[in-house]
């Protein structure tokens, strides 16, 4: 009879000091609370320029890259493919980028279009404005770690 329980129900639920230890010390969950809390500034402060934080950085690296290739922009920001796609899907259609082939290599590379770096000018402010809020969220020590912690990963090579 126990097994058929084990087997219709699953394991028992952990004992509560179990799930309050991964509560309390998940680096997984502290990083992905950090992350909605951040974004959430960013894509608030950015929501009159109809562009989210994520696609905000995309726009800066392709301007920044002028001619990257396609597939080579999620390993820049260490973004999953489909989120990446998802996004340059979004910009292009706003006309923010296009997408061409380079003919030399053949592969599909994006560039920034002149409305893309307007928008890119006119909401550095806004972009501004969410960077001094997240130092306050955050308080300038864990801002400044932020800053080591992402430099150091791209530094090493971007998604592991």
């Amino acid at each position: 009879m126990s097994m058929y329980i084990h087997i219709m129900f699953g394991k028992p639920n952990p004992r509560e000091e179990d799930a309050l230890e991964v509560l309390r010390h998940c680096g997984c969950g502290r990083v992905r609370l950090v992350a909605r809390v951040v974004s959430g500034i960013y894509d608030t402060a950015l929501k009159e320029y109809g562009i989210k934080g994520g696609q905000l950085t995309t726009l800066a690296l392709l301007a920044y890259r002028s001619g990257i290739a396609r597939a080579d922009v999620h390993r820049h920001l260490a973004m999953d493919r489909s989120t990446v796609s998802r996004n340059l899907k979004v910009m292009r259609k706003h006309g923010w980028i296009e997408a061409r082939m380079n003919p030399h290599t053949g592969e599909r590379i994006v560039e920034v279009t002149d409305l893309g770096r307007r928008l890119l000018r006119d909401a550095l402010p806004a972009w501004r404005a969410a960077q001094e809020e997240t130092r306050q969220v955050l308080g300038a020590e864990g801002f400044q770690a932020i800053e080591r912690l992402g430099n150091a990963l791209l530094t090493d090579g971007g998604a592991r």
